[in-house]
């Protein structure tokens, strides 16, 4: 029933989204309307070329849902024969800074920034990233950049408070009061554009049903917004103004000139039975949006996720051990299956566009057994899954217990608190270390 409710859900989408209940542009103020200045500015434009087959963006698609630890930068060159050729340059957020290597060579990176970065994208020759420093005792982030050497950094945005976890107060049986403190979250840069999720510091309420059907007030503090900002004017624009109080998620994606946004809505009542999720896409051009909700689930989903592979899409969410466990979601099919019904919280899946990474593994008291990264990927109307690598038995606290995937071209990468890994595909299947933590 839940697969046939969300095939009509996506027949609805595809035939009626655009085509009715759109709202109005969105329309920013004028500089000279918050500051006195002779020079009017135009709205907010996403700038492209007209040749361009696809919405570019500053890291691949699928990279930024699990932390955007690392972005790859390839460089087309002729050589003497007159033959082109690609220099792949890596950069990798590491917890003691920014490193740049090339290609798949170990010892070839170096550290060009001490920023504490998530989220990296590289835009016209910059890196933009999402930086986490420490002030007066607590955590703060902006949204920062540097030149491909590591100089001239700039900060874009304001120093927000970064808590991660769900300030409780008030609790009571029927209402709660909970506030998470996201800073920003999920930096996209794409046209010239950076798209992320901040804190918006508006107070909001609501009642939330729970599994057992019963009924909570949850009141908030500060919500979520997603925004766009100009790079070049630094003019900012809401997209989504609320997003309510949870750990909310967002993938952007488009063609040239267009782009569309699939992101979640999250109410959190701060119990593991009282967490509302809602699926949301919308389609934007020239900042015309159709906002649509393609699902509704009372729990959470560590994911927007809504990448697509050859026609299907997927998401993640919790699995049926709860906090131990994720598992894959297959939207708007009858099909299911089952090795991705409960898999470990170590790594979280990497969802692309042609495939899918993923761990499989047995939970034992304290750790896990027989830890394979997996790769699936369509083949023919099935999907095929492939083991890349076995890490074997991942005790709790231990490197491998919490470590981030991302993938570039025909290689595969692991990034833990101490090293980044590369993990070959195909023939060039093991483990490669490139660069660890500097010792200095």
């Amino acid at each position: 029933e839940a697969a046939l409710v969300l095939t009509v859900i996506l027949s609805l989408l595809l035939c009626g989204c655009a085509l009715h209940n759109a709202p109005a542009a969105i329309k920013i103020k004028d500089k000279a309307e918050v500051t006195p200045t002779p020079a009017p500015t135009e709205k907010i434009k996403i700038r492209y070329m007209s040749e361009a087959p696809r919405f570019r963006l500053g890291n691949e698609d699928g990279n930024i849902t699990t932390g955007g630890y690392t972005v790859m930068r390839q460089v087309r060159s002729k050589d003497e024969d007159g033959k082109w050729h690609y220099d792949r340059i890596v950069y990798a957020a590491l917890e003691d800074g920014i490193y740049r290597g090339r290609g798949y060579e170990q010892g070839a990176f170096e550290r060009i920034s001490t920023d504490k970065a998530s989220c990296l994208n590289v835009w016209e020759d910059r890196l933009y990233f999402i930086s986490e420093l420490e002030a007066n005792g607590k955590t703060f982030e902006t949204i920062t950049s540097v030149d491909l050497d590591g100089r001239n950094r700039i900060v874009h945005t304001e120093m927000l408070p970064a808590e991660d976890k769900l300030v409780i107060a008030d609790e009571s049986d029927r209402a709660v009061s909970c506030t998470l403190k996201n800073g920003y979250t999920d930096l996209y840069v794409g046209e010239d554009t950076l798209f992320f999720i901040a804190d918006n510091d508006k107070p909001g309420e609501t009642n939330l049903r729970t599994v057992d059907g019963e009924e909570l007030r949850v009141r908030w503090k500060s919500g979520h917004s997603i925004c766009a900002m100009d790079i070049e004017s630094s003019e900012k624009q809401v997209l989504v103004e609320e997003l309510g109080n949870g750990a909310c998620r967002m993938n952007v994606s488009g063609k040239a000139g267009e782009y569309s946004l699939s992101y979640t809505t999250v109410t959190d009542g701060g119990r593991t039975d009282a967490i509302h999720t809602k699926m949301n896409y919308s389609y934007c051009h020239e900042w015309e949006q159709n906002p649509c909700i393609l699902a509704e689930v009372n729990e959470e989903m560590a994911s927007a996720g809504m990448e697509t592979i050859y026609g299907a899409s997927y998401y993640i969410g919790r699995g049926i051990e709860g906090d131990h466990t994720l598992r894959i979601e297959r939207m708007y099919t009858e099909e299911h299956d089952p090795p991705w019904e409960s898999l470990p919280n170590i790594a979280q899946p990497l969802i692309t566009w042609r495939e899918l990474f993923w761990l499989d593994g047995e939970r034992i008291d304290n750790g896990w057994k027989s830890v394979t990264l997996m790769r699936s990927c369509r083949d023919g109307g099935k999907m095929r899954h492939d083991q890349i690598f076995t890490l074997g038995d991942v005790p709790d606290g231990s490197e491998f217990s919490d470590f981030a995937i991302s993938s570039h071209v025909s290689g595969t990468y692991l990034r833990t608190a101490e090293a980044l890994y590369y993990v070959g595909l195909y023939d060039d299947t093991g483990l490669l270390k490139l660069c660890e933590i500097s010792k200095e």
